[in-house]
């Protein structure tokens, strides 16, 4: 399992860095300026929800068969591109039962929003969250994805073949 994750993050890394040399070529072609840190830093949040992503796919994939690991884990990268925003509307409901659910739901899925820096990216360093929020966030990414591929180890070495 650790080996399939390690490939597939290692896979997903390379084609993240060829897709931001390309994007750098066509920036340099149309003379256009930026910043190299905050594409670089863009680059490597990129490769921290696609880790998350896919460690989501793998625990999925473990519990469910593949016909319903697929949408579920599309499902999971839409709501949790939003989590944050659930949690608002949640908060603006009045509905202390709709509250706790969506306070269930940020708790469970994982916050995507947190990982994606690209828009801010765009406007330059200056832009980007402050260091300690990147850490905290990078290490949210991290931890999140470790845990989830815990949870799928666990559950394979259980399963009776």
């Amino acid at each position: 399992m650790v080996g399939k994750y390690l490939g597939l993050v290692a896979v997903l890394t390379v084609l993240v860095m060829i897709m931001t040399v390309i994007y750098v070529v066509f920036l340099q072609f149309g003379q256009i300026e930026y910043q190299s840190p905050s594409i670089i830093m863009a680059g490597i949040f990129v490769v921290l929800q696609l880790c998350l992503i896919s460690a989501v796919a793998m625990t999925l994939g473990i519990v469910f068969n593949s016909l319903l690991a697929t949408p579920l884990t599309l499902g999971v990268y839409l709501v949790g591109n939003i989590t944050q925003d659930i949690l608002k509307f949640g908060r603006l409901s009045n509905n202390p039962a709709f509250e706790s659910f969506s306070q269930g739901l940020y708790v469970v899925l994982p916050d995507l929003s947190r990982l994606d820096i690209k828009n801010d990216a765009v406007y330059g360093w200056q832009a980007l969250p402050d260091v300690s929020a990147l850490i905290s966030n990078g290490l949210y990414g991290i931890f999140y994805s470790g845990m989830l591929m815990a949870i799928a180890i666990f559950i394979f070495s259980q399963r009776e073949f």
